[in-house]
């Protein structure tokens, strides 16, 4: 009982950390398992770092009965139709990816995308699925099965590395069950930092995580390897992006999206 609570009181302060600390510096095929191993950054990208604001929501909210309602703009946001054209492709993620979906959608524009991003949230539970009473992320991976992708991105973990009490048999079921709702699509799995300097945050869970991700996903963007360091990262905790993080990231997995894609030539399916 004592470690629920002592986790549950370290997220709270470490949530508003971030949200008060930071708010004044935002500036405004399936088979063998390959590894996306991104060119060299070009040395002519400026190295200023600059925060983005992860809380502006745009996402309209048009849940039905049996959607799982869009949450404040403060905690994210969760896409309900693919916008644009072409192959279309989830993408599922946490507060990283609420920081760069505009990245994310730059990177995107030729394909018909699909965002959820919710702050704090695992793919076995978190603070927002706390405060709906339920696990979230397995309505959203129903929802979105209906309309099934060519490509989905999983950018979830960190939360669940995180928080002590979200395990990695929980992880591992969300895993599973993401497979089994999208058989058809190529995975693409985001590794999660294992050198966060966040309270609470498990380095060995974390490398537990990434071993899942790494054997499961059809291609990989490791962020362990890439991500790590104060280009990308802030300070505060190695976790959260710097403006410059954000478009790297972005870029990553735009890049990863690609593979997918050429991977399954001309099946993949019609927006």
């Amino acid at each position: 009982m004592t470690k629920k609570l002592l986790t549950a009181v370290c997220g709270l302060v470490t949530s508003a950390f971030l949200a008060v600390a930071c708010q004044p510096m935002f500036a405004g095929p399936t088979g063998s398992r390959a590894v996306s191993r991104p060119g060299p950054v070009s040395s002519s990208v400026a190295t200023r770092t600059t925060l983005v604001n992860p809380l502006m929501s745009t996402e309209p909210d048009t849940a039905s009965p049996d959607r799982e309602p869009s949450p404040p703009s403060s905690r994210g946001v969760i896409g309900r139709r693919y916008q644009g054209s072409g192959p279309k492709v989830v993408v599922l993620g946490d507060s990283l990816t609420v920081q760069s979906r505009t990245q994310l959608r730059s990177v995107l524009a030729k394909r018909s995308i699909k965002i959820f991003g919710i702050n704090g949230e695992g793919l076995s539970g978190g603070a927002y699925s706390e405060l709906r009473g339920h696990p979230v992320v397995p309505r959203i991976i129903t929802e979105y099965a209906s309309d099934p992708p060519a490509v989905v991105v999983m950018a979830l973990g960190t939360n669940d590395v995180w928080r002590s009490d979200l395990t990695l048999a929980g992880f591992e079921a969300g895993l599973d069950r993401l497979a089994d709702a999208f058989p058809r699509a190529c995975q693409v799995g985001v590794t999660v930092t294992e050198t966060s300097r966040g309270l609470l945050y498990d380095r060995d869970k974390a490398i537990a995580v990434n071993k899942e991700i790494r054997a499961r996903a059809d291609v990989v963007v490791d962020w362990a390897k890439l991500g790590p360091g104060p280009r990308y990262t802030l300070e505060v905790d190695h976790i959260h992006l710097t403006g410059e993080g954000a478009r790297f990231r972005s870029d990553l997995i735009g890049r990863a999206v690609d593979r997918c894609l050429a991977s399954q030539g001309p099946t993949v399916p019609p927006s």
